[in-house]
């Protein structure tokens, strides 16, 4: 046996630290079962909200030709498809806006494609746009098959004073 200080311990005292050591494993307990229960609440938070963002983009896919894209890190890219013969001619208008001249409906079209704005969804996409286009009071055809935006000067073209293009 090594030499040294031998410290007695009474068996009251060896009884007061078990009961320190079990209160202190029962607050540990307590602990864990509040954390379970909170990652119980949170799991079924994380379902729900799961369930309201799938809603949500089928409710956009509705209303607005919206979906989720297609390499899933949820960047939510508009689509354009063929709906009781009419597409969601507000991204055509986006892309006009930025190309900023008339278009032609094939190149129109592409760059649309390009961009991901649409899925055709249709065996014939340029008829399907120029018939959104033709019945769209958002759109007039320039001649050619040359598109532009109704009501905005065409470049070249002139505007009165308030920017609108003067009718002829």
């Amino acid at each position: 046996m090594a030499k040294g200080k031998e410290t007695k311990i009474t068996s009251a005292q060896m009884l007061e630290q078990v009961m320190v050591v079990e209160k202190r494993l029962e607050g540990v307990w307590e602990k864990l079962e509040s954390y379970r229960m909170e990652a119980e609440h949170l799991e079924e938070y994380v379902g729900l909200l799961k369930k309201l963002h799938e809603s949500h983009l089928s409710l956009e896919m509705d209303a607005n030709g919206v979906r989720d894209s297609e390499d899933g890190e949820g960047d939510c890219k508009p689509v354009i498809k063929a709906r009781q013969g009419k597409w969601n001619t507000n991204l055509y208008e986006r892309v006009l806006r930025e190309y900023g001249e008339p278009m032609h409906l094939t190149d129109l079209l592409d760059a649309s494609l390009k961009k991901g704005l649409v899925q055709t969804g249709t065996a014939k996409p340029k008829d399907q746009l120029r018939v959104s286009l033709q019945s769209s009071a958002k759109f007039r055809n320039l001649g050619g098959n040359m598109w532009w935006i109704e009501g905005v000067p065409a470049p070249g073209e002139e505007a009165d004073s308030e920017g609108e293009r003067l009718v002829a």
